[in-house]
């Protein structure tokens, strides 16, 4: 009984959460917050990823319709949780996503997943049957074997020659005696289905299926 009481507080917790939980296309009005939106991103990678200057001609370009590269921006209310990019013209009918960060504070809290969701929602309004991506896989690192089994789990396969390409770093790294990290491209099918809602159809990985998530999570641009 205690441990049911205790559950159902989290699972009302996490509603509650994804309740206000608000992606946008990122345009002008979001650069006089490009400081925050780097800072934030920086911590979540880590390292210096991003400076302020990227992040406006990041947001910048969803200023117009016919951009090709946007910046999908996450907030929980007021605040910057997360964002990704997208590019629908990529390669043939295989487009592409990128730049995934998310806050800090907010990791496993289904902002990731909120994120892919709406960057490949505009992959397959843009006629994209494919996603790809590209990171940098540490696999004995503990952070670089989660990234490497969320992408999986998202349906996301290594190409061939980034198969080639990981086994000859291994050995160079492995030679110097430095820990293997692992230059990855991948690729997904994007999958439609109708969820039932008012909205009508989304684009979603195999993954992200399983994680569906309310409709106050769509996309909007502002």
């Amino acid at each position: 009984m205690w441990l049911t009481c205790i559950d159902l507080r989290f699972q009302m917790r996490m509603r509650a959460s994804s309740e206000d939980l608000r992606i946008v296309v990122g345009s002008s009005a979001d650069a006089s917050r490009a400081s925050e939106i780097a800072m934030v991103i920086n911590e979540a990678y880590g390292y210096e990823r991003t400076d302020s200057r990227e992040i406006q001609r990041r947001v910048q370009c969803g200023d117009f319709r016919g951009a090709n590269r946007v910046l999908h921006i996450a907030y929980r209310g007021d605040r910057f949780v997360g964002c990704i990019s997208s590019t629908p013209h990529w390669d043939g009918t295989c487009g592409q996503w990128g730049f995934l960060a998310v806050a800090v504070d907010e990791q496993a809290s289904g902002v990731g997943s909120a994120l892919v969701r709406a960057a490949e929602e505009r992959l397959v309004e843009h006629g994209c049957t494919h996603a790809q991506i590209e990171y940098v896989w540490e696999p004995c690192r503990a952070k670089g074997s989660r990234l490497n089994t969320w992408y999986s789990q998202m349906g996301f396969k290594p190409t061939a020659g980034s198969c080639l390409l990981g086994v000859f770093c291994c050995l160079c790294m492995s030679a110097q005696r430095c820990s293997p990290a692992v230059f990855r491209i991948s690729r997904s099918v994007l999958t439609l289905f109708t969820e039932g809602i008012v909205g009508g159809p989304s684009v979603v990985t195999p993954f992200a299926v399983r994680k569906k998530l309310p409709a106050s999570t769509k996309q909007t641009r502002e």
